[in-house]
């Protein structure tokens, strides 16, 4: 693994955590934010932290394949979806998992969000379509993660994709994390 670039990952995803916290976009410490490091490693929020006070060597070095992560914190308990998505989608180096409560108030209606405007087809690749993600099992749980990664197949290489995950949440991945908590 390449210190350096790990280093600007956790940077990054720090950015990008406290972005997430500045714009409302988390209840408490609830959502997480993961950066491709290479192939195999990638840097995660930490569990159970409050993202206003976060540096970026707390953020989380996380062997994707494994499950193996270096330090004392532990990280997200959301670690297989984004190593799900990140494993199968190598044009995809950012992943921003939100619960914000408009995100919540769309993904427990269980249904798509059309596309209503051009900049909405540009970005989200059509609409957000929660149909084909795991039924809302809990954080952690594998089949969320295995039914998120499928569903976000259908997207191919776009820059940015919006996926409402479960009833629960919003999942938001790009080539980094930098600006998918807008």
């Amino acid at each position: 693994m390449d210190i350096v670039k790990a280093r600007e990952v956790q940077a990054e995803v720090c950015k990008t955590a406290k972005a997430m916290a500045d714009a409302g976009l988390t209840a408490g410490t609830w959502g997480n934010i993961s950066g491709r490091i290479d192939d195999t490693y990638m840097a995660i929020t930490p569990s159970g932290m409050d993202y206003s006070r976060l540096v970026p060597d707390q953020m989380v070095i996380v062997n994707m394949k494994t499950g193996e992560y270096e330090g004392d914190l532990k990280p997200s308990i959301e670690v297989p979806i984004h190593a799900k998505i990140l494993l199968a989608k190598p044009n995809i180096n950012g992943i921003v998992h939100v619960h914000s409560s408009k995100a919540l108030a769309v993904a427990v209606t269980r249904k798509g969000i059309p596309p209503i405007c051009d900049d909405q087809v540009q970005i989200l690749v059509g609409s957000a379509d929660p149909g084909g993600v795991a039924d809302r099992l809990g954080p952690g749980v594998q089949g969320v993660a295995e039914g998120v990664a499928v569903d976000l197949g259908h997207t191919g290489d776009a820059g940015q994709v919006g996926q409402l995950g479960g009833g629960n949440s919003i999942i938001n991945v790009g080539r980094n994390a930098q600006g998918l908590g807008d």
